[in-house]
């Protein structure tokens, strides 16, 4: 997303995300890819490799709860810092999803442990208003904790952000 207000970049920032999920046994098999920077938090990238299990519960006909668990690879380069950095990360989750009448609610928090000291710990949660059939609004808001950034960066920051759905 990169966004201007008053001919000054306000934004520049993307996310990109592809996951298989296989279904085995009663559970899952998931393999990812990801790719994500921004220029305000100085990230010129982060490339994302991954794979684990999946579990599954619904919890009522209009809610459902996943955790997942794997392995991943994360190669990363901030701008301040010459050198790009890659871990090998444990990657651990759980999701929420609840559909009410007009809106709905979902949530996502990750834990991404390197070793003892590197950890990454994401929470990311929407809710999205119904307006139509066709048109909804969404806010979210994320936040991000990282105990080792390679710059002067802070180890908490957040971001909200508000937008509109159009289906057709």
């Amino acid at each position: 997303t990169s966004s201007r207000k008053n001919g000054e970049a306000v934004q520049n920032a993307g996310f990109y995300h592809a996951r298989y999920i296989q279904p085995i046994r009663a559970n899952f098999l998931e393999c990812f890819v990801q790719r994500e920077w921004d220029e305000f938090n100085s990230l010129s990238f982060r490339n994302v490799l991954g794979a684990g299990l999946r579990f599954e519960w619904e919890l009522s006909e209009k809610s459902e709860v996943a955790f997942g668990s794997g392995v991943m690879g994360e190669h990363q380069k901030y701008k301040q810092n010459l050198i790009s950095q890659s871990f090998i990360r444990f990657t651990n989750y759980i999701a929420y999803h609840r559909q009410f009448d007009r809106w709905s609610y979902q949530s996502i928090n990750y834990v991404q442990p390197a070793n003892f000291k590197n950890l990454s710990a994401i929470s990311d949660h929407e809710v999205e208003l119904m307006v139509s059939k066709s048109l909804s609004i969404k806010f979210n808001i994320k936040a991000q904790y990282n105990t080792e950034i390679p710059t002067d960066l802070k180890r908490f920051n957040y971001k909200i952000r508000q937008s509109f759905s159009w289906s057709f």
